[in-house]
């Protein structure tokens, strides 16, 4: 074996030869149907705050929302997660129990399946 600093294939040789063995884009698998948020409705989630913090964000994120409702609503969405309603962007609208409310997505996780 010689000990040659020169590789023994160039950089157009092998993109040639790359160009030549890729799949056709028909060939490839096909991306999923669907925009990501629409994915995302139906899944469970849990918040990646603590009670107090998440309660200021969903407070901030509603503002015709009580803030011991909010409070109450925080407890509930902490202690046993929800479900996605709906997504608008960066935000999630989140359903606990018999309350829904929008909530930054930063702020959750995917949950533990039931």
């Amino acid at each position: 074996m010689s000990k040659s600093s020169e590789p023994s294939f160039s950089l157009n040789e092998f993109r040639s030869w790359l160009s030549k063995h890729k799949a056709p884009k028909a060939d490839r698998p096909a991306a999923k149907k669907g925009k990501a948020g629409e994915q995302m409705v139906g899944t469970k989630v849990e918040s990646r705050l603590g009670v107090g913090r998440l309660a200021e964000k969903i407070a901030e994120a509603n503002k015709g929302m009580e803030p011991d409702v909010a409070a109450e609503v925080a407890e509930a969405f902490k202690a046993g997660g929800g479900v996605i309603a709906e997504v608008a962007g960066l935000t999630v609208s989140v359903t606990v129990g018999k309350h829904t409310f929008a909530l930054p997505k930063i702020y959750t996780k995917n949950g533990k399946a039931q």
